[in-house]
């Protein structure tokens, strides 16, 4: 079995005081980054993951975690 990395952005800008982002991968070297990079910036941040304890880091700073798997059984 292989896993594809891969780091999936939808932004939703909803006016200037409410601006969302869904970062699919959060908790990769980029996906982290790009989280990061959103919560300086007053958005608020939805981040997609397979494990939230390697996201607990991010959880701190406000990032709203969805744990699940893309995988097709």
């Amino acid at each position: 079995m292989s896993f594809i990395n891969f780091t999936y952005i939808y932004i939703k800008k909803m006016s200037k005081s409410n601006n969302k982002v869904f970062i699919a991968g959060v908790t990769g070297y980029i996906g982290k980054a790009i989280a990061k990079s959103y919560i300086k910036n007053n958005w608020q941040v939805t981040g997609f993951c397979r494990d939230q304890s390697k996201a607990l880091d991010l959880k701190k700073l406000g990032v709203n975690l969805v744990e699940g798997t893309i995988e097709d059984n």
